[in-house]
């Protein structure tokens, strides 16, 4: 397969921030609600659920890193590196089994992210 022309390149990416705006629309309530859970309210199922959302997570990143030059096409919206931090904090806490560590990760970093990204992304849907 040859290279992508630009014109290929932008059509995969706004289908792709399509596919992203959609699957977030549940990922950013299913992370809120884990959060509570973390905070104390922890269920039976609780840690299987985080294990999804950060799997969801893990898919969201590469669609932004693959949709990241048209995102910030015009100005930097999103620091890739800023996120990277964010990702590197919630790793170090889920490592660490810390409830509390992967809360501030989440609401401090990954889930303001998520919720810029969705704003994005709507735009391009």
């Amino acid at each position: 397969m040859g290279e992508l022309t630009k014109e290929q390149l932008r059509e995969q990416q706004m289908e792709a921030l399509k596919i992203v705006n959609v699957y977030l629309a549940k990922l950013v309530p299913n992370m809120e609600m884990i959060i509570e859970e973390l905070k104390g309210k922890k269920k039976e199922d609780t840690d299987v659920f985080l294990e999804q959302i950060v799997n969801g997570l893990n898919w969201v990143i590469e669609v932004f890193n693959g949709t990241m030059s048209l995102i910030n096409e015009e100005r930097e919206v999103i620091n890739k590196d800023t996120i990277n931090l964010y990702v590197l904090q919630l790793s170090d806490a889920l490592i660490a089994h810390n409830d509390a560590s992967i809360v501030t990760a989440l609401e401090s970093g990954i889930l303001p992210f998520l919720k810029e990204f969705q704003s994005l992304a709507g735009m391009y849907s």
